[in-house]
């Protein structure tokens, strides 16, 4: 019996730990303790037959119970163990992939599997749809549901994946078939921030900011600009991540430019348009001004002392005003800066001229117009408090004269002057701020100063209508004034009406900017044409006269005249045409004429013919033995086409008086009655019988 109690404490104890695991691990349990209670007693239980009663193995299978209960104290019998589960879960299916547009993870989903021992899934993910398959956990499963999110993904990386069902005994079914997904990256970035344009004082820049976007993949911006607020826009600059300014240069001053910026991220996704932001490039001068008292202005006017500015007039300029007003119209004292800002030409000189005033100078540097402010900004502030604008015109105006003809004569034909003003190009100048005023040459335009005092000193010859001034023409009628503005074909007619005077004189077109004179603003000269000369000559003869009108003759001397041909108005004139003159001394006046300048003489009584222009000598009869003071007289007749008699004038054939002051006495006559006497009786004898008609 040495050593028996060894195998029954064994079986003892075998026995209690099999009751607890069936108790506890049910069927299972008690496999695993029969078996090991089969295998640990063996022989030493049922003496080599493990089978025990009278049926022991059949054909190799181990009955379920023994044919005759063990005895006390003897092992419990244990039924043998199930096969182990082998039975892999079924493969997944309905395997997607899902990208969710951020570029930084994707979403997995599939069918759920419905054995009773699932466990979970595995999932599997490859760079190409061959694999290699790596597994994207460490677990038993990496799925519990059939979901999974990827967040180790590269974005815009493309993947394939595969899932595999796992058991609670570790089966694991066959993978399912390979579904890509790419994580692409669709999500904008952010509406950019504080986005503003604001303009420099150069003219052609402008700058554009923002707030610079947080987001991580954020590539950069892109600037859009129109020439209206409703576009279309085109993009002009494509700016880096870090960029929160841009400098827009090289534009049109004065013309509207408007503004959008976006974002992008490193994929390309492009973010909603800024709201649109305007703004034009403006030249501008500033100028401090810090005033004792200082208020806010509630007004701002601007002044002008002219609307336009003459590019072909040497240092032509505007001076602009700037005057700041409370809520009663005082003018009041100020501190900040005013601001001279011009969409057109430019500013300079700006400075301070009293409490609230401030004034620049203002240029155009090429024809056009466009709107020029004065502002007022308070310390500190970046928009105006309170600003005024005006529109100004830079031009290039000229002006040319021509006339219908360079002479007339006395009295004669009006000559018309035609002025003609045109820009730059040549084009007419329609423009009624335009005006032409007709001057003489040097007479009262500060654009003429070349003629010397002496010229301006001399006798005006010819004359103008009316008060001594040119006709405009206006609609066909003469308005009686120098000036006018132009019309049709940029052109300004006048009447230059000819002199009774015969003579030369200049005439100049002088072109105006006037503005209707609104606000007191300055007429400016522009330009003055070159001078049309006209020449007034004496017009044909009328009537005759003599120069001198009257000489004096002495006793042996001889007494000379030239006759003169007139026109109407008393001016001598070498237009004599077929005119003929005849000279006459009359019958029994003690003289003779010569009608040659002395050739031949003609005595009292008989006709000489002569010329204008011709010298007469008249003396003593050759016969006269003594001539008595007095005056005498040369009759004249004229022949000839153009001898009608001017009105105004009384005698048409003015004659030549001969002057003897006192007697001229030849010789000495004896007492009594001497021959010349009786020469004188017998003639004076003779005229009373043929007036008595009783002559031969």
């Amino acid at each position: 019996m040495k050593g028996w109690w060894r195998p029954v404490l064994t079986a003892v104890v075998i026995g209690l730990l099999a009751a607890s695991l069936i108790f506890w691990g049910g069927p299972a349990g008690g496999y695993a303790v029969g078996q090991a209670v089969y295998d640990t007693v063996g022989d030493s239980v049922y003496g080599g037959d493990r089978a025990g009663g009278s049926q022991g193995q059949q054909g190799g299978a181990l009955l379920t119970e023994p044919s005759v209960p063990p005895a006390v104290g003897e092992a419990v019998y244990a039924p043998p163990p199930p096969p182990p589960d082998t039975e892999p879960p079924a493969t997944p299916a309905g395997l997607a992939v899902e990208n969710p547009g951020t570029g930084t993870s994707l979403v997995l989903t599939w069918q759920a599997n419905t054995e009773e021992d699932l466990q979970g899934y595995r999932l599997y993910r490859a760079g190409e749809r061959g694999g290699p398959n790596a597994r994207m956990g460490e677990g038993e499963v990496d799925a519990f549901e059939a979901r999974y999110v990827d967040v180790s993904v590269a974005r815009n990386a493309s993947y394939w994946y595969r899932v595999s069902a796992v058991d609670v005994n570790g089966n694991k079914s066959p993978l399912s078939e390979p579904v890509a997904g790419t994580a692409l990256d669709v999500t904008p970035p952010a509406v950019p921030q504080g986005f503003k344009v604001r303009e420099l004082d150069t003219g052609h820049d402008l700058e554009i900011s923002w707030a610079a976007n947080t987001e991580e993949d954020l590539g950069g911006y892109t600037l859009y600009r129109a020439a209206d607020p409703e576009g279309p826009f085109e993009a002009v600059a494509s700016l880096q991540a870090g960029a929160t300014a841009y400098l827009d240069t090289g534009l049109v001053q004065g013309r509207w430019y408007y503004y959008r910026l976006t974002a992008l991220d490193t994929t390309g996704n492009e973010s909603e348009p800024t709201a649109t932001r305007g703004a034009r490039p403006r030249q501008a001068v500033t100028v401090a001004v810090y005033q004792d008292g200082a208020a806010g202005a509630a007004e701002v006017l601007m002044g002008l002392d002219s609307t336009a500015v003459f590019l072909n007039v040497e240092d032509d300029c505007i001076t602009v005003t700037a005057r700041a007003f409370d809520g009663r119209g005082a003018e009041v004292p100020l501190a900040g800066r005013w601001r001279f800002a011009a969409a057109f030409g430019r500013f300079t000189q700006a400075q301070i001229t009293g409490t609230g005033e401030a004034e620049a100078r203002f240029t155009a540097d090429s024809p056009g117009e466009g709107e020029i402010a004065v502002e007022f900004y308070s310390a500190g502030a970046e928009e105006p408090a309170s600003s005024d604008a005006a529109v100004v015109r830079g031009l290039e105006w000229h002006v040319e004269l021509e006339a219908s003809g360079d002479r007339t004569v006395t009295g004669g034909s009006d000559i018309i002057l035609t002025a003609r003003v045109t820009d730059r190009d040549g084009r007419p100048v329609t423009d009624q701020a335009a005006a032409v005023v007709f001057q003489r040459d040097g007479a009262g335009s500060s654009l003429a100063r070349a003629v010397d005092e002496g010229e301006r000193r001399r006798p005006k010859i010819g004359r103008w209508h009316g008060e001594g001034r040119a006709s405009a023409l206006m609609a066909g009628r003469d308005a009686g004034v120098s000036r006018g503005r132009p019309g049709a074909g940029g052109q300004v007619e006048a009447r230059w009406v000819a002199s009774t005077v015969p003579g030369k004189d200049a005439v100049r077109a002088v072109l105006l900017y006037d503005d209707l004179n609104v606000g007191g603003q300055r007429v400016k000269e522009v330009d003055v044409s070159r001078a049309v000369k006209i020449r007034v000559e004496p017009g044909p003869a009328r009537y005759v006269g003599w120069a001198p009108e009257t000489v004096v003759l002495a006793d042996g001397g001889e007494a000379k005249a030239e006759i003169r041909a007139r026109d109407a108005f008393g001016n001598a004139t070498p237009d004599t045409g077929d005119l003929k003159v005849w000279l006459q001394v009359p019958l029994g006046v003690p003289l003779e004429l010569s009608g040659d300048g002395g050739k031949n003489w003609v005595p009292a009584g008989e006709w000489a013919d002569a010329r204008p222009g011709r010298e007469v000598r008249v003396r003593p009869a050759p016969e006269a033995e003594e001539i008595w003071a007095g005056s005498y007289f040369v009759n004249t007749r004229l022949e000839g086409s153009s001898l009608s008699p001017p009105s105004g004038v009384a005698q048409a054939n003015l004659p030549l008086q001969v002057t003897i002051e006192k007697d001229i006495v030849r010789r000495q006559e004896p007492e009594g009655l001497g021959p010349r006497v009786w020469r004188s009786l017998l003639e004076m004898g003779a005229r009373l019988l043929s007036a008595l008609g009783l002559g031969a």
